[in-house]
């Protein structure tokens, strides 16, 4: 059986050979699963297999690493809608709602998510949880904030749902 870090690298590199295509305004997630699909980012960025990526991160740390890898950044100043922003969760149910805050990076990952087309959650099981919240059973996570925003307004357009989610990757 593999372990949580080869699940995590997984659901990571799928994400990227998945979602991700030369040319795009990608937003990097923060968080031990998002820092694999940042690595893979930067070996096909490296390798020519994607040309033309332009990234915004979500936390120093992720800026770092992708600074690292070679791979080029931006910022939402610079570019106010992206084509793809790949992220991890701290809780997931099953109906595919999930938790994210836990790690400290939540507005920034927040902005990146709310102007991104696609939004590529990438969990390993060990997220996945039967309820989210306190007094359910908690995948050990405690989130930072847990809200529902019915409504969000970005460039001065409203959107009625908060960030369409593609899905989230399970293993």
């Amino acid at each position: 059986m593999p372990s949580q870090d080869e699940l995590k690298k997984q659901v990571g590199y799928q994400a990227i050979d998945d979602y991700v295509t030369s040319g795009m305004k990608v937003g990097l997630g923060t968080g031990s699963t998002a820092a694999f699909a940042v690595e893979r980012l930067g070996m096909l960025l490296k390798d020519g297999t994607l040309k033309d990526i332009i990234a915004v991160p979500t936390s120093v740390r992720t800026k770092e690493q992708a600074e690292e890898l070679g791979i080029p950044l931006t910022t939402l100043d610079e570019f106010s809608r992206l084509d793809v922003a790949i992220d991890g969760a701290d809780e997931v149910d099953p109906d595919l709602n999930l938790v994210k805050g836990g790690g400290g990076a939540l507005l920034r990952e927040k902005m990146v998510e709310i102007v991104a087309d696609k939004f590529i959650v990438i969990v390993d099981e060990s997220k996945l949880c039967d309820a989210l919240g306190p007094g359910q059973h908690l995948c050990g996570n405690q989130p930072v904030r847990r809200v529902r925003i019915e409504q969000h307004r970005v460039d001065g357009v409203e959107d009625d749902a908060m960030i369409q989610h593609e899905r989230a990757v399970k293993s």
